[in-house]
């Protein structure tokens, strides 16, 4: 796809638990866009993450258009309060988090269903981490980056390893 728009103006969303990586990338747009004449990138910040609960955090990152209803597909309520050793029973950390993505072909068939015309309104979908929210994007053939802090591979259960690393080559290299 390309990353022009009929309006001059740019629609861009981007998703992840962890913001850091998109706050440059968010600001490079936004002045890349606002240097030329007539055109101008409009960015939705759309952070899934315990990191909300801090408020300059929430109202930079957590109160985008599609905050409620990503933080509901996500099942965000389910693992946002197993998020350690403790809360897991002594096992690994973010066990609730690996239990939404061991339903995650589920999770992507909401989000498919609830957000069917987001295609039509975005046109640049950017995923942080974890990778696997990427895949969320992948069926409105738009243009889609990726960028992670973290292994592509974080926060995928041990059997959707395999099938996940060739849905990421396909996903970012193989369009």
């Amino acid at each position: 796809g390309s990353l022009s728009s009929s309006s001059g103006e740019l629609q861009v969303l981007w998703l992840a638990k962890h913001h850091s990586p998109l706050i440059d990338l968010t600001a490079v747009l936004e002045r890349y866009f606002s240097s030329r004449a007539g055109e101008v990138a409009r960015v939705y910040p759309n952070l899934i993450s315990e990191y909300c609960q801090f408020e300059k955090v929430r109202k930079q990152y957590c109160t985008g258009p599609y905050q409620e209803t990503f933080a509901r597909v996500l099942r965000y309520d389910s693992w946002v309060s197993r998020i350690s050793s403790r809360e897991c029973g002594g096992e690994m950390q973010w066990c609730g988090l690996m239990e939404m993505h061991e339903a995650f072909n589920a999770v992507e068939a909401e989000f498919r269903e609830v957000f069917r015309s987001l295609g039509d309104t975005i046109d640049l979908f950017i995923c942080g981490h974890p990778m696997l929210w990427c895949r969320l994007f992948q069926h409105f053939e738009k243009p889609i980056i990726g960028l992670h802090d973290m292994g592509y591979q974080m926060f995928v259960p041990e059997n959707m390893q395999a099938a996940w690393r060739r849905d990421f080559g396909q996903l970012f290299f193989f369009r």
